[in-house]
């Protein structure tokens, strides 16, 4: 991720957070990375299907 992006408060379950801190960490990552990679991979989803008119 490049550049300085707005601070998000999100409510998580520590039964997800901490294995997910782990995890990215091991991998040389951060949660927040994988935050927004989930969410850009969400958006893309959401927009193909919208353009494709298969929702």
């Amino acid at each position: 991720m490049k550049g300085k992006t707005p601070h998000r408060n999100i409510r998580i379950a520590d039964s997800v957070w901490n294995p997910a801190k782990e995890i990215a960490e091991a991998e040389g990552s951060n949660v927040t990375a994988v935050i927004d990679a989930a969410l850009r991979r969400y958006v893309a989803r959401h927009r193909t299907k919208g353009k494709s008119g298969s929702e």
